[in-house]
């Protein structure tokens, strides 16, 4: 039996407004690698379509070749990759180059693939990134195995841990493999863990028990021997520097009889595919605790120790453990889009023990660049206990004077000022905090790939209209962006743009009377309305070249400071993604729950430079018992206009769904609030471990558009898994590109699209936010 699916591989006296950048230059690049089936079974000849989409017209159509890379890390070379409608290309001169090769596997471990093209004009080969396809054993639902794989080595997947069809296997890899630092923690072996559904899945919720592995023991190892099985992804460093290849303490292990095998321990065990180091437990124990931040607690955080280069990633519920070296211990916790830190220590009094040690986080005072994209842009930490002082700026923004965030601006009388977008605003004032100097709210960013202008929502309210225009006290508002290129002045507002010299009075219609703004201020305090500024930074956003960026808002009173000013800042974003969220009767959601989500995708999807904005929240009655709703997956044998998309067939439930009270506006993203999803395995309906599910127009070509009835399902699992909602936002926002590609599911481990146990800070790579930013989106909204 052969499962086809589809999978890829990605390729002062002032509001003053300054970005500071390095632009770098741009080379051609490849599309993501795509694999027709997307797993493979061994013993069993399997045809696969290899399919990598590139645009670059310059690309020499004879010169991009498929290669296999082989476990010593040689490449050899499988054929040209044809855009002619020959050898397993779909559609000549799409852009889309293919490839059909027919693999035959004795073995279970993972067949690494590459695309090598050659460019006009340029000297080197461009090569994409490696496509893993699975090799193991088909596994029905709930079904356990012991699995054997080459290298003397075994994968055990106990009963009932996993309740969709899974392929699974193992296999020795080479010690290059790992590329992390092992440190004080001599490297005893490395393995290639396959664990992959065969079907179309959303959010899956990982093993409910841990797999199991065994690997043979290096020569001379006694039995009782410890040793650490570590998996190998991206993880932010806790000084805040950015993510990096690094070691996640993953299971325990003990030597006997010449093999490794894992043990219940502390850690959490194996529960995804991947690479895995097996390293000597040079040590004594473990650290356990929970990792909060002004009392609530915060998954997602990395913490690591003085001891060893091992780290944990806390789960939904802040809890982590971590292998530690030696008696006494420092941890250390980092938040990487909080730009929080905290410490705590303990010793390891007897050999094998486990200690407790929580972790309370403390915003940096100086933040730190450790993702892409500018983070709590729409000032939306104002909601949570104020830790600061200043509506929680600290961790994101640097700040001197009086600069604070809100939920409104209130002046002393007259109407409030609300937020343009969510429950928060920033208020920059020449307020008794500031001083002669003035106030400043900064932070340092990088542009995140693909995008292209910058906006941000602001409006100047002061004391010196309306009485003291055209007089010296000409307070300013500017933006300027300030590039190798040169610095630009992009706008300027100030005090005197509102005088009328034929008048010598107060231009009409420019700005309205606000009331008094402030305390022994005049009564006579004016404001502008909500206006934008905008910043052209496409030249900054390749996918190859991250540039950092220093954004400075500053706002001073110039001739003195009597008078205060202000300005307010909203919604600084490269793009905006609307959600319109529905709860179904039954559902085990609120509006506190949708609100948390959407923040908590805005926190994430930053990374791409957007920011998520909720729309409204209806509650509907189950019309068709839709609470439960069928997911099970179909395919059709209609073709696809776009090769790159799958032609699945939508369920009634999964079709009535999608047509429940949809936003009048055809660019939000339909969020559907139910209890689960149920599938059909041999004609009975189960209800199966998925926390969320988009239905999106690449995996339902021919039944789905993404403005007419697309949209994304979230279940009741996904109550406190705040990586879920953004993972599904990604899935319909991704495109085309199928489900189960290095966009999308198949990715590292750390990263938002990963098919099972997606972490609440999970990364947002440059070529996914490049394909999120592409021309005509029309999920993204300027």
């Amino acid at each position: 039996m052969v499962i086809r699916h589809r999978l890829v591989v990605p390729a002062i006296s002032a509001v003053l407004v300054v970005l500071s950048v390095s632009p770098g230059g741009a080379a051609p690049t490849v599309g993501a690698l795509a694999a027709d089936p997307s797993t493979v079974q061994i013993n069993a000849p399997t045809p696969v379509t290899v399919t990598i989409p590139i645009s670059d017209p310059s690309v020499i159509p004879t010169g991009v070749l498929l290669q296999r890379i082989n476990a010593s890390g040689s490449v050899t070379n499988l054929g040209i990759m044809r855009d002619d409608g020959t050898g397993g290309d779909a559609v000549a001169g799409d852009r889309i180059f293919a490839l059909t090769v027919t693999f035959t596997e004795t073995q279970t471990g993972r067949i690494r693939l590459q695309a090598s093209a050659a460019f006009r004009g340029v000297l080197k080969r461009v090569v994409s990134a490696p496509l893993g396809i699975g090799v193991g054993v088909l596994l029905p639902p709930t079904f356990g195995a012991a699995i054997p794989g080459p290298g003397n080595t075994t994968l055990v997947v106990p009963p009932q841990s996993i309740d969709v069809e899974i392929v699974a296997g193992i296999a020795a890899a080479p010690p290059t493999t790992i590329v992390a630092p092992v440190g004080n923690l001599p490297l005893a072996a490395a393995v290639e863990i396959t664990f992959d559904a065969t079907e179309l899945n959303g959010s899956l919720l990982p093993p409910v028990q841990p797999l199991e592995i065994t690997v043979p023991a290096p020569a001379g190892t006694p039995p009782g021997a410890e040793f650490i099985v570590a998996q190998q992804t991206l993880v932010d460093a806790t000084d805040g520097s950015g993510p990096r290849t690094g070691l996640i303490a993953t299971a325990a292990a003990t030597a006997n009889g010449g093999a490794i095998s894992t043990r219940a321990s502390a850690l959490p065990g194996i529960r995804q595919g991947g690479t895995y180091a097996v390293v000597t437990a040079t040590g004594s124990g473990f650290a356990t605790g929970v990792v909060t931040q002004g009392g609530l607690i915060q998954p997602g955080v990395v913490v690591s120790s003085d001891t060893n280069p091992l780290v944990a990633v806390t789960d939904e519920l802040g809890r982590f453990s971590l292998f530690v070296s030696g008696g006494p211990f420092t941890l250390t916790a980092f938040h990487p889009l909080r730009g929080s830190r905290g410490t705590a220590t303990g010793t390891i009094a007897v050999h094998g023990s486990t200690v407790v040690a929580d972790i309370a986080l403390t915003a940096l005072a100086t933040p730190v660049t450790s993702r892409d994209g500018i983070r709590n842009g729409g000032f939306e930490r104002c909601r949570d206990d104020d830790a600061d002082g200043r509506g929680n700026l600290a961790g994101s923004w640097a700040v001197a004077g009086d600069v604070h965030a809100v939920a409104r601006f209130q002046p002393l009388s007259g109407e409030p000022i609300v937020p343009t977008e969510g429950g928060c605003l920033a208020v920059i004032g020449t307020g008794p905090d500031s001083g002669s100097s003035g106030a400043t709210l900064r932070q340092r960013f990088v542009v995140p790939a693909g995008v292209r202008t910058l906006t941000l929502d602001f409006q100047f309210v002061s004391e010196e209209l309306e009485d003291w225009v055209g007089s010296a006290f000409n307070d300013t508002f500017e933006a300027r962006v300030t590039t190798p290129e040169g610095d630009t002045l992009v706008t300027r507002l100030q005090i005197d743009d509102f005088f009328d010299p034929a008048t010598f009075g107060v231009k009409a219609g420019q700005f309205v009377l606000a009331g008094d703004c402030a305390a022994g201020g005049a009564a006579s305090c004016g404001r502008t309305g909500w206006r934008t500024a905008q910043i052209d930074l496409s030249r900054f956003a390749g996918v190859t070249t991250p540039t950092v960026v220093d954004l400075v808002l500053a706002v001073s009173d110039r001739g003195d400071s009597l008078f205060d000013t202000f300005v307010l800042v909203d919604n600084i974003r490269f793009g905006t993604v609307w959600v319109d969220a529905k709860i179904i009767e039954g559902a085990a959601a609120d509006l506190e729950r949708v609100e948390s989500e959407v923040r908590q995708s805005t926190e994430v999807l930053s990374q791409a430079g957007l920011n998520v904005r909720l729309r409204r929240v209806l509650l509907l009655d189950d019309p068709a018992n839709l609470t439960d709703v069928d997911t099970t997956w179909a395919p059709g044998n209609s073709p696809c206009p776009n090769p790159m998309q799958i032609d699945g067939r939508l369920t009634t439930e999964e079709a009535q769904a999608m047509r429940l009270a949809r936003s009048a506006v055809p660019s939000d993203v339909n969020v559907y609030y139910v209890r689960s999803s149920t599938r059909f395995f041999s004609g009975v309906a189960r209800t199966v471990g998925l926390a969320g599910y988009a239905i999106g127009a690449d995996e339902f070509c021919n039944q789905v558009t993404l403005t007419g009835n697309a949209g994304v399902f979230q279940m009741d699992f996904a109550l406190g898994r705040l990586g879920v909602l953004p993972h599904e936002i990604g899935h319909v926002i991704i495109g085309a590109d199928p489900y189960s590609s290095t966009l999308e599911h198949n990715v590292d481990a750390s990263n938002l699209m990963v098919s099972s146990g997606v972490q609440a800070n999970a990364v947002v790579n440059r070529h996914q936010s490049a394909n999120i930013n592409r021309l005509g989106n029309p999920l993204i909204v300027p």
